[in-house]
């Protein structure tokens, strides 16, 4: 008796192992996805004369599988049945047509695929800003396509791409943006899907801040969503003790947003030492932003030019114009009446400017019927890099939508690292 009913426990505790180890009675909670069936395709591309062609990149369209043909035109392709595009490509030379993969055992043999030359078709393409609006100055290409496009004040475009599914690209500096649009065969014209810009956060961006201007407080509302902030004279002090460690650290972000610094920050308290960190800084191919007082480091970085400074005569009212041309046609307009809630509304000629620029010095935009000319936006150049100066504050404008765009242009063509 005893003898069985040892048996019986044996019994009983190998079938509770059993059951640990493959489960018994219970269904596995994350079965796997039951596999696609795929069928085994076969081609053969010849050119206009009926000729094999070597070396032609084929595949189903929405699939991962490319294969090359063989010194006989023949390539092997695996998809799932029903209705398939095949495509075909070698240079100029490009194929698209519909297929239907049959559910069968044994290998389809398709018609011979002839390429020809291949037709584009035009695809429209709409690039919004961060904020939803459209945005010009942005280049846009397509997968697969030779040429590109830049969008125009309405943000569009027109890009010629072959039939297939095919990826949308559109980038200024460090904004991008990419989509997907659907090319059929005989389609004649396509529209793409908006494509709306988003910063790129993998380039560190810094501010340096100082109380006269907020530029970090600016920036999110335009689109830049990640950067890096400092007290400006946190870092002077920084610089003064070392100037290789200041320099260090500049060189790990690909662009310096340089608040309106304060005249109080003279060279023993570490102005002329953050100078020389920032001019070695950009002559490597820095990006710098430097608002108003950002003339202090003009006057040190570019010396012997900025030293002839005009105070300004605040006139009522002025105009700004653009001499950009690529700018003006991003805004939208050439010339605008001049807004900003500064000091009740404070002129542009209310600000400082220059007459002594570095001869290369690009200015962008300028002050209405002064002479000598007083440049308002300029972008200098120093080895690899560049410095922009606006001689205002730029949150000052937040409030006015058209001289915001002013400022998008020219901080998102600025995020054009080097």
């Amino acid at each position: 008796m005893s003898t069985q009913r040892s048996l019986t426990m044996v019994l009983v505790a190998f079938v509770a192992s059993v059951c640990v180890i493959v489960g018994c009675g219970k269904k596995n909670p994350n079965p796997a996805a039951p596999k696609v069936q795929e069928y085994t395709v076969k081609i053969t591309v010849v050119d206009s004369a009926g000729q094999p062609s070597k070396g032609v990149k084929v595949w189903f369209d929405g699939q991962s599988d490319t294969v090359i043909t063989d010194s006989l035109g023949r390539a092997t392709l695996t998809s799932p049945s029903g209705s398939q595009v095949l495509e075909a490509q070698s240079g100029m030379l490009a194929v698209s047509r519909d297929e239907t993969v049959p559910a069968v055992d044994s290998a389809t043999v398709l018609s011979p695929v002839i390429l020809g030359p291949a037709q584009t078709v035009p695809v429209g393409v709409t690039v919004d800003d961060p904020q939803g609006q459209p945005f010009g100055g942005v280049r846009i290409w397509i997968d697969g396509a030779s040429d590109t496009a830049v969008s125009n004040f309405y943000g569009k475009a027109v890009v010629y791409a072959f039939a297939g599914t095919r990826t949308v690209s559109a980038r200024l500096g460090i904004f991008g943006a990419q989509g997907s649009v659907r090319i059929s065969s005989g389609d004649t014209a396509v529209t793409a899907p908006v494509l709306r810009l988003s910063q790129n956060s993998s380039v560190k961006l810094l501010v340096l801040k100082a109380p006269a201007e907020s530029i970090e407080v600016l920036l999110p509302a335009i689109g830049f969503t990640k950067f890096d902030t400092m007290s400006v004279d946190t870092f002077a002090a920084r610089a003064d003790s070392d100037t290789v460690q200041a320099y260090n650290i500049l060189v790990q972000y690909g662009m310096v947003f340089l608040d309106c610094i304060a005249p109080e920050i003279p060279a023993d308290l570490g102005g002329t030492s953050l100078y020389v960190a920032m001019s070695h800084y950009i002559e490597q191919g820095g990006v710098v932003y430097g608002g108003h007082w950002g003339y202090f480091a003009l006057e040190s970085i570019f010396a012997p030019y900025y030293q002839n400074i005009d105070d300004g005569d605040q006139q009522p009212a002025d105009t700004l114009i653009i001499l950009d041309t690529a700018m003006a046609a991003n805004v939208g307009y050439t010339r605008i009446a001049w807004q900003s809630t500064d000091n009740g509304g404070r002129m542009l000629t209310g600000y400082e400017t220059f007459s002594d620029l570095p001869p290369d010095a690009r200015v962008m935009g300028a002050i209405k019927n002064r002479s000598p000319q007083s440049g308002v936006i300029i972008e200098n150049y120093l080895g690899r890099g560049r410095f922009l100066w606006t001689n205002y504050h730029n949150q000052d404008i937040a409030s006015f939508p058209q001289l915001m765009r002013i400022v998008k242009y020219t901080l998102y063509n600025l995020s054009k690292i080097n």
